[in-house]
């Protein structure tokens, strides 16, 4: 329960700020804002341990992709009674695709984006609290790029951002 509450507390917050946040800054790069929608019937965004493959060849998915899952939990007995005190581990990939026969000259200017503003909404660690993630605070956040592929609408390629988490309930 407690790695889904997180995962539901990073969509809340994603729901809240994401717009507003990649209007501003995708105007500060003078690029165009990566567009997602984040809605609940949303045929981009995913919660499970999935690959964009997976989602390519099994649901009619747009780009780009928003997938979220739990990567690790570590009870640490830390806090007695709690029936779990540790580390929770979630991911949050963002799969963005490129149209066009040729290699992307600049995929990269998408991907600076995408980073910034992630890092630029969960830059708080209290904020776990507020979206009903109960008893958490972030304490980390790391970003990842892979290299770019020939998949998705021509090119993909995947920044994932891993958010640590440390909860006691």
């Amino acid at each position: 329960m407690r790695a889904r509450r997180l995962r539901d507390a990073i969509l809340r917050r994603l729901r809240e700020a994401y717009r507003e946040t990649m209007a501003s800054v995708a105007a500060e790069y003078g690029v165009t804002p990566v567009q997602i929608d984040l809605s609940q019937q949303s045929r981009q965004v995913f919660q499970g341990y999935l690959t964009a493959d997976q989602v390519d060849e099994t649901v009619a998915a747009r780009y780009p992709l928003l997938i979220i899952y739990t990567v690790s939990s570590a009870h640490e007995h830390s806090q007695m009674p709690a029936a779990f005190a540790g580390i929770v581990t979630i991911a949050v990939e963002w799969h963005l695709s490129f149209r066009g026969g040729n290699a992307p000259h600049d995929s990269e200017a998408a991907c600076d984006v995408v980073e910034d503003v992630m890092y630029r909404i969960f830059q708080n660690g209290n904020w776990p609290q507020l979206y009903g993630a109960g008893n958490a605070v972030m304490f980390g956040i790391e970003c990842a790029r892979s290299p770019v592929d020939m998949a998705g609408e021509h090119w993909r390629q995947t920044v994932r951002f891993t958010l640590q988490f440390e909860v006691a309930e």
